[in-house]
Parts: structure tokens; sequence; C-alpha cells
């Protein structure tokens, strides 16, 4: 829900600095002060969406540490937030006109280099290939319950 709002937020900045084009010299300070004003929730909408991101981080690797979680051990270092941060240092490190792409999709990046191996482990653990590793099989559930079986 925050991210949904963060990103429909967009479009309103977008607005005032088109708007700011198009109206009075005079009228530019009322304008000026409505995107500092809507800034300001952004900021906080950010704020809250990245303590999110961080518990959520943080929560996952503890489980996966107390084998709560089938991912093997080491899979405690890969999380929303560390991918993030592998994806900040990558930047850096790529050209420029792949940076411009992908501007403004760090996020996204992050969650799909975080998705991808998640879902790369889980096929490997079920394959076979990291069965060694896996701690626990995962519970399953009943569909009409909810209990584990």
């Amino acid at each position: 829900m925050v991210g949904a709002f963060v990103h429909g937020s967009f479009i309103y900045l977008g607005e005032y600095v088109q708007a700011l084009n198009r109206i009075d010299a005079d009228s530019q300070p009322v304008l000026i002060e409505m995107f500092q004003r809507h800034r300001k929730i952004m900021d906080l909408s950010y704020g809250f969406l990245f303590a999110c991101i961080i518990i959520a981080s943080l929560w996952s690797s503890v489980l996966v540490l107390l084998e709560k979680l089938a991912f093997p051990r080491w899979m405690a270092a890969i999380n929303p937030l560390t991918a993030l941060l592998f994806w900040m240092a990558l930047k850096k490190i790529l050209p420029n006109r792949v940076t411009e792409v992908t501007e403004g999709a760090g996020f996204n990046i992050a969650y799909l280099i975080f998705g991808s191996l998640g879902f790369a482990v889980v096929v490997a653990i079920c394959g076979g290939l990291l069965a060694g590793f896996a701690h626990q099989q995962p519970p399953t559930y009943s569909v009409f319950h909810g209990d584990s079986q």
C-alpha cells in the first residue's frame, strides 16, 4: 500500500514542476510552497517504506538463521535490503547509459534480484540440488483448515 501511494504521488510532483513554467512569477512562490509541503509528505512516506523494508529484511534473515524456513543459512545474507545495497554499489561501476535507463527503478531491481535468487534456491531445493543445505522440509498446510500437516 505504501509503495502504491508513493508511486502514485509522483504525478503531482511533475504537475507542480510543469505548472511553474506556465504561471506568472508572482504566483510561483505559492506553488513552490505547495511543492515543498508535498515533498515532506513524500519524505515521510519513503521513511515509512524504508522502515518496513528494513524490518521485513531483518525478520526474514532471523527466520532463516533460526531455521524456521527451508532456506540454507547463507540465504540470511540475501534479503531486499542487501539486494538494494548491492544494486546501489553495482550502479557505481555500470556505464552511465545503463544507470540513466534504470534511474528510479532501484526498488524494482532489488526485488527482482531478491525474488530471482530466492526462486532459484527454492527450485534447487525442490530439485534436490541443495537438499543437503535445507534444514527442514517446509510444512504443508491444509487449504481448508490452515493447520500444519
